[in-house]
């Protein structure tokens, strides 16, 4: 069967730093807010941690999301973050970043769970194309 986690583990190996889970230093919140917006929780990107995800109607979920310009450690941290709160419910498949007060173009996803090596990751992902058909 293939390694749980090797599709993972490959998108993060192109940051580079192998299965050991990563720690930055602490900043101050001013620094998480430039990158992650104004709501976005202390440690985010530099420390393990289950995000809370806010609920409507939060402001982050209407506030604008910017473009991820640098893939790095930080990125890799925010990623893991992200997929370790999406498993915190028992049916979750998917997390976008606003879900937790970071307003950065990121998401996951894993339609299989939970079967970890199915995990896919979406950075600054654009709709191409849409129904004319709308839920009531």
């Amino acid at each position: 069967g293939r390694d749980s986690g090797a599709l993972r583990r490959r998108f993060f190996d192109f940051f580079g730093g192998g299965e050991k889970p990563l720690q930055l230093p602490r900043e101050e919140p001013e620094a998480y807010a430039a990158r992650g917006g104004p709501y976005a929780p202390t440690g985010f990107d530099t420390e393990p941690m289950t995000l809370e995800v806010c609920q409507y109607p939060h402001p982050a979920l209407r506030h604008e999301n910017r473009r991820v310009e640098v893939f790095d450690s930080k990125l890799k941290i925010l990623v893991e973050n992200l997929f370790e709160s999406m498993y915190q419910f028992d049916d979750g498949i998917g997390l976008a970043a606003p879900q937790v007060g970071v307003n950065l173009r990121v998401m996951v996803y894993n339609p299989k769970r939970p079967d970890r090596s199915e995990e896919i990751v979406f950075i600054n992902p654009v709709i191409t194309a849409s129904s004319e058909m709308q839920n009531e």
